[in-house]
């Protein structure tokens, strides 16, 4: 592989530009992109097909010479035909003394590693004083060396899945030496001064001091004078790495509903090359081939996965599944309603059965059966049969039978609001529970009396434990409307006594007006009127002021102002109610004011 001319920075930009396409896109131009990458030093792609030597220009002054190396092996690089030199833990590929580097640097391969072993991908230096390296220790975790002007400086990754594909790459900046693992920084250590350049034979796949040779494939190998940033390397990983795991798509597989004991199911994935794992209902994944062919199996239902592997080892993440039911035996129904109520006027009935893939037909009082799906709204009075029927057209003979009541006179609200009895009826099932308004999970018989139910929204759930211990649930709503305001027990004192003009003054104590007491049904804007009834001001308005009361009892002080205004006379006070739903009747109360003359 040549070391590419460096291009004006406007293609690097493009080049970083189009790297930020999704994996795979466009990885046929990974190697333009680390060509016009700025800092590039030499570059060796080591996609030679045969030869001892890789390829080398005028523009390249370390050509490297293959030994012991396997040429066209399968490349790193996704869409791109460029191959990869393989290792067979005693090969390597010398490139002479390299470019020297002795100041912000980076080091880049891509690396399949077969066996977890102490292996150098890219070796400079045979002396402990200068030099850097890119390697995996025993346990195939990433390492990088670089001998500095203060000293040795070390860090090391996590270890690396085998038989895959990773991107590596070391940069040394001024302060901080960076090792990256698929685009993810993954160590870091503050630099020693600056690298001390070697002056021995670079190694690719080997140690430049010894053996320690990689067992696996290299790929697109690349060393800077620069240190690149984390983005640059992230876009170089995502140019080039095949991150889309492979997908597996079912062909043929037995129907949902089967009296075949036997199944044979053929499957393809989208990768080519990939080989594949199967496995039915509980059993391990095993090796397999499409199409797969399994002996008869008991009645029951029977689930089917496989998952395909490509050859950079990725693993299907979401396996296709397909499920079948084997069955021969007549279905049975299981059923459970709610019956009308004074809140809601129609039953609502759910129904199942313990075949899964049984279908449900309905039949009100004496008319015929028809296909019905769970669950059901049924009004009163009628009679509902509920029926399972198998994909073998078997019925169950003896259907599940509610009568449904007519419906109930329509609540009456009281002032906290109206309350429902509502009945229950189930029919193959468990001891029900009942869950008002999302709240606490209860047992309840054949009947839920309801509390005070206020305006808006409401539901009930009713569930009940099946044989073999599934769960079904039935859920009915409805809504209480917001009720006009009411007024009652408006009260005020028949007399009110009146201390001398004089004594009422602004800190006047508000606990000594007088209030008008009342409760409302629901939240509304309240106007209260006080007129003088007797007197030479008799007929005369006094004064209106309105409050916004709440649900409940409410106490409502006279105004200062309007208390400073009252004479010895009779008044009438008035108060009226409104809120969205409409009004309230007037309430009227009267009362004498009879003011003390001390």
């Amino acid at each position: 592989m040549t070391r590419r001319r460096l291009v004006p920075l406007a293609l690097a930009v493009a080049a970083l530009v189009a790297a930020a396409a999704p994996a795979g896109a466009n990885a046929a131009g990974y190697a333009e992109t680390v060509a016009a990458t700025p800092g590039l030093s030499d570059y060796w792609r080591l996609g030679e097909a045969a030869g001892a030597t890789t390829a080398a220009d005028t523009a390249n002054a370390w050509p490297g010479t293959y030994a012991a190396t396997t040429l066209g092996a399968i490349g790193a690089l996704s869409a791109d035909a460029d191959t990869a030199a393989r290792f067979a833990g005693s090969g390597a590929v010398t490139v002479g003394n390299g470019p020297a580097l002795a100041g912000p640097m980076t080091v880049e391969a891509w690396v399949t590693s077969d066996a977890n072993r102490t292996a150098y991908l890219v070796s400079d230096g045979t002396s402990s004083s200068t030099g850097y390296h890119l390697w995996l220790g025993s346990n195939g975790a990433p390492v990088f060396t670089v001998r500095m002007t203060g000293g040795t400086v070390q860090v090391q990754g996590a270890p690396l899945s085998l038989l895959a594909w990773h991107h590596l790459a070391a940069t040394v900046d001024a302060t901080t030496v960076t090792l990256y693992a698929d685009g993810v920084a993954v160590a870091t250590s503050p630099a020693l001064g600056t690298p001390r350049a070697a002056t021995s034979t670079l190694y690719l796949g080997r140690y430049s001091a010894g053996s320690r040779n990689l067992r696996g494939a290299l790929d697109e190998v690349a060393v800077y004078g620069v240190a690149l940033d984390s983005q640059t390397v992230a876009a170089h990983y995502a140019l080039g790495a095949d991150t889309r795991p492979p997908a597996t798509r079912i062909l043929s597989a037995p129907a949902a509903i089967t009296n075949t004991a036997s199944a044979s199911i053929a499957f393809a994935a989208s990768k080519l090359g990939s080989t594949f794992e199967c496995k039915l209902d509980t059993a391990a994944w095993t090796a397999c081939a499409s199409p797969v062919t399994y002996a008869p199996q008991v009645d029951g239902t029977h689930t089917f996965s496989v998952r395909a592997r490509d050859r950079y080892r990725i693993v299907e993440p979401a396996p296709p599944a397909r499920t079948w039911t084997i069955d021969t035996v007549a279905p049975d129904t299981r059923a459970l309603a709610i019956l009308p109520s004074a809140v809601q006027p129609a039953a609502t009935v759910t129904f199942s059965s313990a075949d899964s893939g049984a279908l449900f037909q309905c039949r009100l009082d004496d008319g015929a059966w028809g296909a019905c799906t769970s669950p059901l709204r049924v009004p009163g009075a009628h009679q509902l049969a509920v029926r399972a029927v198998d994909a073998a057209g078997n019925a169950d003979q003896t259907p599940s039978t509610v009568v449904i009541p007519a419906a109930h006179a329509a609540a009456t609200a009281a002032l906290t609001g109206p309350t429902a009895a509502f009945g229950l009826w189930s029919d193959g099932t468990g001891p029900t529970a009942c869950n008002l308004d999302d709240g606490q999970w209860a047992p309840c018989g054949a009947t839920l009396q309801t509390g005070a139910l206020t305006p808006g929204g409401h539901a009930l759930a009713v569930r009940a434990t099946l044989p073999g211990g599934a769960i079904q649930t039935v859920t009915t709503t409805w809504a209480i409307a917001l009720p006009a305001p009411r007024l009652v027990g408006v009260q005020f004192p028949v007399l009110v006594y009146l201390p001398p003009a004089r004594k009422i003054g602004k800190r006047f104590p508000t606990s000594r007006l007088p209030a008008v007491r009342f409760s409302l049904n629901v939240g509304a804007t309240v106007k209260l009127s006080l007129d003088r009834t007797t007197g030479a001001r008799a007929h005369r308005h006094l004064t209106t002021w309105t409050i916004g009361a709440t649900a409940g009892a409410n106490v409502v002080r006279v105004p200062l102002p309007t208390y400073r205004k009252l004479a010895d006379a009779r008044y009438r006070l008035t108060a009226d109610a409104a809120g969205p739903a409409g009004a309230s009747p007037t309430r009227t109360v009267r009362f004498q004011v009879v003011r003390k003359a001390r």
